[in-house]
C-alpha cells in the first residue's frame, strides 16, 4: 500500500506539472522501478519514510500555489487553503517518527520558507504562516514520544539516540584503510557499542559523538576523501547491506532477476534524472523549489555521514518527477520541430 501510495503522489506531482499522460509513463516507471519497489517486500522502515519526505516534500509544492491565508475569503475556501499546510506537518512528523534524520527536514522547511518571498513566490506573511503552523503542528504530534523518550531517559530526546553511533561509525581510521569495496561506508571500531542495544543511554551517544568529532579535527586533510567516497557510494546501483534478503537467498531465482534488474533499471534513471533536473532548473525554477532543496539536503546528509543504495531510496520519487520534466520538454521540441514554417 504504502510502495502504490508512493507511486500515485507520483502521478499526481507529474500531472500538475505535466499533464496526464507524462504523468501516467511516470506512475508507470515507478510502479516497475526496483528503486522504489526493492524494499517493499522487506519491511524496512525505507518504504514509510519515502512515502512520507514525498507527501511532505508534494504538499509544500501545492503550498506554493495559495496566497496570503489572511486574504478575505469564503470560510469554505480558507479550509481549503489550511488542507496542505496540515498536510505537510502529518507528513513531515511521521517522516520525523520514522526516522531521526527526518528531523532535519525542519532545515529544509526554514530554507524554503526563506526563499518564498525572495523568488517573489509567496509573501513574507503567508511564508511565515504556512512554516510556523507546519513546523508547530509537525512538532505537536511528535511531542508524546519525545515526553516518553524524557520519561525513559530523564533526556530529551527528539526521537531516538544514535547520532553518536553513525558518527564514529563514519569518522574513524578504518573508514580510510580497510578493504576497497568498503571505504567510505560505516564501520565501527571493534568494540563500538550500538544503539539497538537495549542498555545504550544518551551518555554513550554524546560520548561517541565526542569521540567522532576529536577525529575529525586532528583528520580534516582526510575529510575531502571520506566525503567523496560518501558521494560515490551513494550512486552505486547496488550496494551491500547486512540482512538484505539478496545477501541471505543468493541463489533464489528472484534475488538473480534483481541483481540484474537494479543496475540496468538504476544507471538509466539517474542520468534521465539529472538532465530532467536540468530542464526543469531552466524552465521550472519557482515551482519546483522544494523538490530541488530536499534533494540537496538528502545528497549533502549522505555525504556529510555515509551512504548505501538505502540512503539513496527516499529521493528515487522525485528523480522519476525530473525523468517526467525532461520527457515534457523532449516532446516539446519534437512538436515544434512537426510545425509548419
Amino acid at each position: 500500500m504504502l510502495g502504490s501510495g508512493t507511486c500515485l503522489l507520483i502521478y499526481a506531482w507529474a500531472r500538475d506539472l505535466f499533464g496526464w499522460r507524462i504523468a501516467a509513463l511516470c506512475g508507470c516507471l515507478a510502479a516497475l522501478y526496483t528503486g522504489l519497489f526493492l524494499y517493499d517486500g522487506w519491511l524496512y522502515t525505507e518504504s514509510l519514510y519515502t512515502f512520507c519526505l514525498l507527501g511532505f516534500t508534494y504538499a509544500l509544492f501545492r503550498v506554493q500555489r495559495l496566497k496570503c491565508l489572511s486574504r478575505p475569503a469564503l470560510l469554505t475556501r480558507r479550509m481549503l487553503d489550511w488542507r496542505w499546510p496540515i498536510t505537510a506537518a502529518c507528513f513531515l512528523a511521521a517522516a520525523i517518527l520514522t526516522r531521526p534524520n527526518g528531523s532535519g527536514l525542519l532545515g529544509v522547511l526554514v530554507v524554503w520558507m526563506l526563499f518564498l518571498p525572495l523568488l517573489k513566490i509567496l509573501s513574507w506573511r503567508a511564508a511565515l504562516q504556512h512554516a510556523v503552523l507546519i513546523a508547530l503542528l509537525a512538532l505537536l504530534l511528535v511531542l508524546p514520544w519525545t515526553y516518553r523518550n524524557y520519561q525513559a531517559t530523564g533526556r530529551l530526546v527528539l526521537v531516538a539516540t544514535g547520532m553518536g553511533e553513525v558518527l564514529v561509525g563514519v569518522y574513524n581510521d578504518g573508514v580510510l584503510s580497510g578493504p576497497p569495496d568498503s571505504r567510505g561506508f560505516w564501520s565501527p571500531p571493534r568494540g563500538t557499542p550500538i544503539h539497538d542495544e537495549t542498555n545504550y543511554t544518551p551518555d554513550e551517544d554524546k560520548q561517541q559523538s565526542a569521540k567522532a568529532l576529536a577525529w575529525v579535527r586532528t583528520h580534516l586533510a582526510a575529510l575531502p576523501t571520506i566525503i567523496g567516497l560518501h558521494f560515490i557510494n551513494m550512486w552505486k546501483p547496488y550496494t551491500y547491506s547486512h540482512g538484505l534478503p539478496l545477501e541471505q537467498f543468493p541463489a533464489r531465482l528472484s534475488s538473480k532477476i534483481l541483481l540484474i534488474l537494479i543496475p540496468i533499471q538504476a544507471i538509466p534513471t539517474f542520468l534521465l534524472g539529472a538532465t530532467g533536473l536540468l530542464v526543469t532548473w531552466k524552465q521550472r525554477k519557482k515551482e519546483l523549489l522544494i523538490l530541488y532543496l530536499v534533494l540537496a539536503y538528502t545528497i549533502l546528509q549522505n555525504m556529510a555521514f555515509y551512504s548505501t543504495m538505502r540512503f539513496r531510496f527516499p529521493i528515487e520519487p522525485l528523480l522519476i518527477i525530473c525523468i517526467g520534466g525532461a520527457c515534457y520538454a523532449g516532446l516539446a521540441v519534437l512538436k515544434a520541430r512537426r510545425m509548419p514554417g
